[in-house]
């Protein structure tokens, strides 16, 4: 069962993925001892029988939840920071491409974030997805 409480989705190439989230945690409450986050990802195309479809190749790397989910066109979806499942603030970031995720390797974000969110912005042929993440986050770091 995928836990819907903060998930994310996107559009990507002729499909909708929905992709982590959790249930939020309450303090205390001896039925939930951990933030409950989540790793997996649904995928459904547009049609008349459309049915949302899990399989591994599917799943995130990292459970996250309270994290930016965005796509670049029609090559890669990329998911950053979040809450994992023990509440630990991620910094890292990974992307689904060629029908699977990894992690992105020599590149974190500035500092570990939740509860920001992800833009992606192109002038012509230059996509400032990177750019406009990272400028989001400085702004959310000092408001």
């Amino acid at each position: 069962m995928l836990v819907n409480d903060t998930g994310k989705s996107v559009w990507f190439k002729d499909s909708l993925f929905f992709c982590g989230g959790s249930r939020t945690y309450i303090a205390g409450d001896p039925n939930q001892n951990t933030w409950g986050a989540t790793d997996k990802c649904l995928k459904a195309k547009p049609g008349s029988n459309t049915k949302w479809k899990t399989q591994p190749r599917f799943d995130m790397n990292h459970k996250r939840s309270w994290f930016s989910l965005n796509n670049n066109g029609d090559s890669k979806i990329v998911a950053a920071g979040g809450l994992g499942d023990d509440g630990t603030i991620r910094d890292t970031l990974e992307q689904y491409s060629k029908g699977e995720w990894k992690m992105m390797k020599h590149i974190t974000l500035d500092y570990p974030v939740y509860g920001h969110c992800g833009v992606q912005y192109t002038l012509g042929e230059l996509n400032l997805n990177w750019l406009i993440i990272s400028i989001v986050l400085r702004l959310n770091k000092h408001t």
